[in-house]
């Protein structure tokens, strides 16, 4: 297994989140978590990611300058523009300016938001909001990304670009959880 949990618990007080869990995630592959509210499935993603650590078990994962992360709230800045939002983000990982230009064009394009470019992230759309997620998480082209339901409330056509998006990714060598 590449990356992923093995036999991973975790407990909030007495309450047994997730117990013993094993989740392979393979580069070039797509894993999907599914199960009934309150299974775990965001615990375990938070765990996958490093944002909360197990009480037994063990985390296989690329340091957290390789992971792309998208929570189920989505985690966009509302009061900075798609554009923003994205040189943002690419500041963060240490992407040089001329590769940003680059990528976010693409990006921009393959996600169709080249004409949202100056609109605020809070005036989007829910699954213009999903999209610009999705496409910040796999702007610095990580070797991990884990999506927390990356389509809920999203339109028909706007899941199918979404998934699109995320299979383009394991195409390309990603390991995806969603």
């Amino acid at each position: 297994m590449k990356w992923g949990l093995q036999a991973v618990s975790i407990r909030f007080g007495s309450r047994v989140a997730l117990d013993a869990v094993t989740l392979p995630a393979e580069p070039s592959e797509v894993t999907v978590v599914v199960g009934g509210d309150g299974a775990g499935k965001t615990t375990c993603l938070r765990a996958l990611v490093g944002a909360i650590e197990p009480d037994d078990g063990t985390v296989r994962r690329p340091s957290k300058e390789r992971i792309g992360y998208v929570p189920e709230t989505v985690g966009l800045y509302t009061d900075l523009t798609v554009e923003e939002n994205l040189a943002f983000s690419a500041k963060a990982y240490g992407i040089p300016r001329k590769e940003f230009r680059q990528k976010a064009e693409a990006l921009l394009e393959r996600v169709d938001l080249v004409n949202a470019r100056g609109r605020l992230a809070g005036q989007l759309s829910g699954g213009m909001r999903r999209k610009l997620a999705v496409g910040i998480a796999l702007l610095h082209s990580p070797a991990l990304l884990v999506l927390d339901e990356p389509t809920t409330g999203v339109d028909p056509l706007s899941r199918a670009d979404l998934w699109r998006l995320i299979s383009s990714a394991a195409a390309a060598g990603t390991a995806v959880v969603v």
